[in-house]
């Protein structure tokens, strides 16, 4: 839930998940979302867990999602893809 009049940046997934390798990953997006709290926006962290769309990830889900960059399972997803992706098994179920 975003807070009322809370500034909401657009994602930076694609740099969290793909742009870096696992572990940098973690660490730039750790950081990103504490500059990003602290300057009063909410992160919004956007992926695809267990064939789920999500908004916000906790940190073990953000962590298992940046560890799997550069995996055949790991998919850069657009709003176009979504229904495509959706409907494929693209990863195992993960439980925190």
């Amino acid at each position: 839930m975003v807070p009322n009049n809370s500034l909401l940046p657009p994602p930076l997934t694609w740099l969290k998940i793909v742009g870096f390798p696992y572990p940098d990953n973690v660490d730039l997006a750790t950081k990103v979302e504490a500059t990003v709290r602290k300057s009063g926006a909410v992160p919004a962290t956007i992926g695809i867990l267990n064939g789920i769309a999500r908004i916000g990830f906790s940190q073990p889900e953000l962590e298992h999602l940046a560890s799997t960059a550069g995996q055949k399972t790991t998919i850069k997803v657009s709003r176009r893809d979504l229904p495509f992706v959706m409907g494929m098994v693209c990863s195992q179920p993960w439980e925190p």
